[in-house]
């Protein structure tokens, strides 16, 4: 019982003293507080538990990096340029028919290479797919309305391509010089046809037409557009030539030599199937006459 109380006064003893020591001992500020450093418990792998891992001084901040994580929220300016002329030929691939008896598809198309500026460009592939979309627009020989549909297509975007582009040094204003007059029947229709067609068209369009300094691609294009409205008004030519020559070789056969009775008889009958033969020919001219109204 001794011992026991002889601890308990020894512990009591020892507890005032901490007691004292601890009101002896200054408060430290907060300030102080935060301001000691934390030693930081090395780990294996060389990272400080106690430490955030700094990012480096070189790094650009986070929202300069937006977009750069997902390739198809930032595209560059060819597969935009692609995405563009993709969307072109498949718009102009129908029929878009005629606004105020101008052709929709080749002031499109016209409209679009001008604002791309590719008529200005070294080097671009919509010339070669716009042809490619002609070519194909064109294979059925026999369909006398859609050719005429793009013989006013093409002749329309050549008729602005002359009025628009010249070749790098060439002096920018347009020539008036009156091209030879054809010798030929069917050049002198033609021309005829194409003063009709673009005599409106000429003052209709000062409003979209503009002077381009053209390179290589844009006058090639303009050549091979050239060709394809001759080979267009061929087609529609041989077509017509091939339905009406049957025809008139029939109203221009020699009756065979008969009887002087069997003559008459012949005679009014051969008469009425020739005006029938000649009346076919007219009725195959109105259709067509009418085709190339429809698509002015």
């Amino acid at each position: 019982c001794f011992r026991l109380q002889e601890k308990i006064s020894n512990m009591e003893t020892d507890e005032k003293v901490q007691r004292q020591a601890l009101l002896s001992t200054p408060v430290r500020s907060m300030s102080e507080h935060l301001s000691i450093p934390i030693v930081p418990k090395n780990l294996e792998n060389g990272y400080h538990e106690a430490e955030e891992p700094k990012e480096p001084q070189s790094a650009p901040p986070a929202l300069k990096d937006y977009g750069n994580g997902d390739p198809k929220l930032k595209k560059s300016s060819a597969e935009k340029q692609q995405e563009n002329v993709d969307a072109l030929i498949d718009c102009v691939a129908k029929n878009l028919g005629y606004c105020e008896g101008k052709p929709v598809a080749a002031f499109t198309i016209y409209k679009c290479l001008l604002h791309w500026k590719s008529f200005e460009a070294e080097k671009t592939s919509v010339f070669d797919r716009l042809i490619q979309l002609i070519g194909s627009a064109i294979e059925n020989e026999e369909d006398n309305d859609n050719l005429a549909y793009w013989l006013s297509n093409t002749s329309s975007l050549l008729f602005l391509l002359q009025r628009s582009l010249k070749a790098a040094g060439a002096p920018g204003t347009v020539s008036r010089k009156k091209p030879p007059q054809p010798t030929s029947l069917f050049g002198r229709m033609a021309q005829g046809l194409r003063s009709a067609s673009f005599a409106n068209m000429h003052v209709e369009a000062t409003d979209v037409v503009r002077q381009v300094e053209a390179k290589y691609p844009a006058l090639l294009f303009k050549q091979q557009l050239t060709a394809y409205v001759e080979k267009i008004y061929g087609i529609i030519r041989d077509n017509i030539k091939k339905e009406l020559s049957s025809l008139i070789s029939l109203c221009i056969q020699a009756p065979r030599t008969m009887k002087a009775s069997m003559l008459r008889i012949s005679g009014r009958s051969s008469g009425q199937t020739q005006s029938n033969h000649w009346q076919k020919i007219i009725e195959n001219l109105d259709i067509l006459l009418k085709i190339l109204q429809d698509n002015h």
